[in-house]
């Protein structure tokens, strides 16, 4: 009959000594057994003349646990005895496991973190006002010792917490919801959004693909191409990370949910929206969410900033937060109590978003694949055929990672390095975007030769129809990625200051100048001479021909709080925004030291100005571009 000390478990110098004393001389304690059980009665104390039991400090009887502090007394700690049935090892896959007891007793039965055993918090919370715990000094310690002293044939278990490619026992495995692919025995347990990713035994792979291939006719191609890769490509994460997010976007009504539901079937096989995240979740849930979700695709669903400002703000800080960290494959640094890191929780899976808005800022959606949904997009009967096939759906990605566990994994960046050297786009991440979700649809393509799903003429055409429309919706985002970028968005909004009378620029006179109304100014009144012009807001700056003399100061404050009115913000310092305008080529003349901004003398004495060209900022048929950049010798007035 042995001893079993809980590991991990720390408690003060005098219960690690009691557990050392306790675990000596079991044959002395077996030897009087007898006696202790005349010594033991119902009562706190019992003072009968008992001989102390050499190396025994712990007992349980049916009156419940008590400590031999002396030989001729037992303490009651209390009313109930419980041992420890199981040690569990949690194992998230982040390189920290958690540790848990499972404790039994007449009362119930109570998992309770190993962190916060030795306090006896618990029991109150687990068995309420039916278990009593003695008072007395250092009781709940001697208790918490005691029920590990008593312990005996514990069990140990490894659960996995997490989904998605482990190694375990030297090879590949496949973790879901209902245990794992490629071992047996794996316990896996996840929180109830991952309950519902529960992979199907494959009863059929070629009936399975087939259902699946169906979803190609369900949308035009630069639609339906892009989201089926990415289904098939989020399982690669483990040996290529996936840093594309998808986004489908449209209005209400058009079937996006229904259609991320679709995808997100072949890991979770329901429709129901209760399998996919919330953007109305916090940043935490989701982060941790999408770390648990390990080689999946996972939907976040219904993104419509609304609300105050700040309520605006947070949500595009909550979707900022996870793209980033899926595409840097980097999550938040944090601290245990004890000052040590913490391993950060980053996007381990297949991020796809829904919305009817899109996160803003030129570097987020750089980060992500837009696929823009409008009504009568979709193919609503053949939507609902598929709706009802979802565990073929399931099955057919079941059938898929027990392929993937036999591949050499390797080729799998080999090949989209190739993919991500034949693309193009004006930002630097589009061609790498491409890549990513086309190594998904080849991928699945070859796997559904392999099935006798399609024919390799078929899979040859359907691959170049992908690349296709993969290269269509690069140019689509290209549009998207220059309506943020933040020189562009700088001079989009100096327009509207003085377009909407926020602002105004004046005449090198310092009176109105010519076409007034588009520098905001407007009239007044009349004479007999005409219209008498009158300024509108705050002065930002000159127009001297076809150039704008804009003071830095000024003219960030007014875009700024035009940005805010907008529920947005321009997220760059006036340094790096006066540079970003530099490299696109806005800053019509430099200074003499080649600064972009310099001291120069105008009509209100000595001012810093930034030189843009007229035609970058507002449209006037009259205004010509300039044919060079001149050399800055002072402001022509």
């Amino acid at each position: 009959m042995g001893r079993y000390i809980g590991a991990g478990w720390i408690g003060c110098d005098e219960v690690k000594r009691a557990l050392q004393e306790a675990v000596k001389d079991w044959d002395d304690h077996r030897k009087t057994l007898d006696t202790l059980e005349r010594a033991l009665q119902d009562g706190e104390h019992n003072p009968a003349s008992v001989e102390q039991l050499p190396g025994v400090r712990y007992a349980a009887r049916a009156g419940g646990m008590y400590w031999l502090r002396k030989r001729d007394e037992a303490v009651r700690l209390s009313n109930f005895t419980a041992y420890i049935t199981e040690d569990l090892k949690l194992d998230d896959g982040s390189g920290e496991t958690r540790r848990e007891y499972v404790i039994e007793n007449s009362i119930g039965r109570a998992r309770v973190p190993v962190k916060v055993y030795p306090t006896m918090r618990w029991v109150a919370e687990e068995w309420g006002t039916l278990a009593k715990i003695t008072v007395g000094h250092n009781h709940e310690k001697h208790l918490a010792a005691a029920i590990v002293d008593l312990s005996e044939d514990v069990k140990l278990r490894t659960i996995y917490t997490h989904l998605g490619w482990r190694k375990i026992g030297g090879r590949w495995c496949y973790l879901h919801a209902g245990g794992a692919i490629g071992a047996e025995g794996v316990e896996v347990q996840v929180g109830d959004t991952l309950a519902q990713f529960v992979l199907p035994q494959v009863t059929d792979v070629r009936a399975a693909v087939l259902a699946s291939l169906d979803i190609l006719t369900l949308a035009p191609p630069q639609i339906i191409y892009p989201l089926w890769g990415a289904i098939y490509r989020a399982p690669l994460g483990e040996w290529v990370p996936m840093t594309t997010s998808v986004w489908l976007a449209g209005r209400s009504g058009v079937r996006k949910t229904a259609m991320a539901l679709l995808a997100q079937a072949h890991f979770a096989p329901s429709v129901d929206a209760r399998s996919a995240a919330n953007w109305s979740s916090t940043a935490n849930a989701n982060e941790r969410i999408a770390f648990l979700a390990k080689d999946t695709l996972m939907l976040f669903d219904d993104f419509a900033p609304h609300g105050t400002p700040q309520d605006v703000q947070r949500l595009h800080g909550a979707a900022e937060r996870l793209i980033r960290g899926a595409a840097n494959r980097a999550g938040r640094a944090r601290m245990n109590s004890d000052a040590t890191l913490r391993a950060a929780m980053y996007p381990r899976c297949g991020v796809l978003g829904t919305g009817e808005d899109i996160p803003r800022g030129h570097s987020m959606r750089a980060r992500v694949l837009v696929i823009e949904i409008k009504g009568g997009d979709v193919d609503i009967a053949t939507l609902t055929a598929l709706q009802a096939k979802t565990n073929l759906l399931a099955e057919a990605m079941s059938g898929y990672l027990s392929w993937l566990a036999a591949q050499d994994q390797g080729a799998f960046a080999k090949r989209q390095k190739e993919l991500r050297a034949l693309a193009s786009g004006t930002h630097t991440r589009t061609p790498e975007n491409i890549a990513v979700i086309q190594l998904g649809v080849e991928t699945a393509l070859r796997f559904a030769v392999e099935v006798a799903a399609l024919s390799a003429p078929e899979a040859e055409a359907h691959k170049r129809q992908s690349w296709e429309a993969l290269k269509a919706l690069a140019a689509a985002q290209d549009h998207l990625l220059n309506s943020e970028n933040p020189a562009q968005r700088f001079l989009d909004l100096i327009g509207s200051v003085l377009s909407s009378g926020q602002g105004h620029v004046a005449s090198t006179e310092g009176g109105h100048p010519q076409h007034a109304s588009a520098f905001g100014w407007c009239v007044g009144a009349y004479d007999e001479d005409g219209p008498i012009w009158r300024a509108q807001g705050r002065r930002i700056g000159w127009v001297k021909d076809e150039n704008l003399y804009l003071e830095p100061e000024a003219t960030f404050s007014e875009v700024q709080k035009l940005a805010a009115a907008q529920h947005a913000t321009i997220a760059l310092s006036q340094t790096a925004l006066w540079r970003r305008l530099d490299e696109a080529g806005k800053i019509a003349i430099r200074g003499e030291d080649d600064h972009i901004a310099t001291k120069v003398r105008t009509v209100d004495g000595r001012k810093r100005a930034i030189c843009l060209r007229v035609a970058d900022v507002v449209e006037l048929p009259e205004t010509k571009s300039a044919a060079s950049q001149p050399k800055f010798d002072g402001l022509p007035f």
